[in-house]
């Protein structure tokens, strides 16, 4: 399982799901723990099966070691980030999208810090633009990072059916959180930050278009150590800051609002601190927001947690 049907997976984000009842299982593996979201499709409505956080001694556990009593043999959905994954959004000439494919590989050369080679590469066109113009994205990972994260699931036995980005995963459950609003309603222009232990995922939405994202390596273990933390905050507000800037330069939308996820986002204070460094209203959103729970669930304490279940949850809505 590569990159190579994300442009088919990532336009469903954008349609309505099909009617059928479907098993799907999202993994977020992070650095110290394993997020999983169990969900089932049924009617176009979906129901929480089964949400965990597992603690992982280490990241070369096998995986069998954490998750031997669930039944994964229908396989899941894995989510990958970090300096070895790449997502870009280009101006480019308005053309189809078979031109847009088959120039892909050209487009991405100069856009990509990794040798075209050295990458599984994908992309999709977003929106037209003005002056026969259209915003495309493209997505690429080095080949060599995704044969080793899927190699440590073969040893386990478990099946990857999707590979996906976790940033992208983020887009797809914000999104689908606010399908389901009364209103329908976008905010405009509004931020994303998933705030892991290790990398924290940036996306910029216009109208839940993407025109923005970028993975940090300033999080929350670096947030909760409290030497020095005072200056870990602003080095943290400082890169946030950049890639609002980098957005604003290209953009007639101003970012208000910046919605919070990730075990990180839970460190005392930092929603107060970011409001008060990036003048922008702070808002903690849950992803379970419109599920079902099935019964036996301990809904009041996964409601708790949610904010760790973001990335997961958009896995598991593949």
């Amino acid at each position: 399982m590569d990159l190579n049907n994300l442009i088919n997976n990532f336009k469903s984000r954008f349609s309505k799901q099909e009617d059928k009842l479907k098993l799907s299982i999202g993994l977020d593996w992070g650095f110290s723990s394993l997020k999983m979201v169990v969900l089932e499709s049924r009617d176009n409505n979906y129901i929480l099966k089964d949400a965990r956080i597992i603690a992982l001694p280490s990241q070369d556990v096998k995986l069998s070691f954490p998750l031997n009593d669930l039944d994964l043999s229908g396989g899941v959905n894995l989510g990958i980030c970090g300096p070895n994954v790449v997502v870009r959004y280009i101006a480019m000439t308005k053309m189809k999208d078979e031109e847009f494919r088959n120039s892909l590989r050209y487009e991405a050369a100069s856009h990509l810090p990794f040798p075209v080679e050295e990458v599984n590469l994908d992309g999709i066109i977003l929106k037209e633009l003005a002056d026969n113009q259209m915003l495309a994205m493209l997505v690429a990972a080095k080949k060599d990072f995704i044969n080793q994260r899927l190699k440590i699931f073969q040893e386990s036995g478990i099946r990857v059916n999707i590979l996906d980005i976790d940033s992208l995963a983020l887009i797809n459950a914000f999104n689908y959180s606010l399908s389901h609003k009364q209103d329908g309603s976008y905010p405009g222009a509004v931020a994303l930050l998933n705030i892991g232990a290790c990398v924290t995922n940036i996306n910029i939405l216009e109208d839940g278009i993407p025109h923005f994202s970028r993975d940090i390596n300033v999080a929350g273990r670096d947030l909760t150590k409290q030497v020095s933390r005072e200056a870990t905050i602003a080095k943290f507000v400082s890169e946030i800051r950049k890639s609002f800037d980098y957005y604003e330069a290209g953009s007639t939308a101003v970012l208000k609002k910046i919605f919070l996820s990730g075990g990180g986002s839970l460190v005392p204070d930092l929603g107060s601190n970011l409001e008060n460094f990036l003048g922008a209203q702070i808002e903690k959103w849950d992803a379970f927001s419109n599920f079902s729970f099935a019964p036996g669930i301990d809904e009041a304490n996964i409601r708790q947690n949610s904010a760790q279940f973001a990335v997961a949850v958009g896995l598991a809505l593949r």
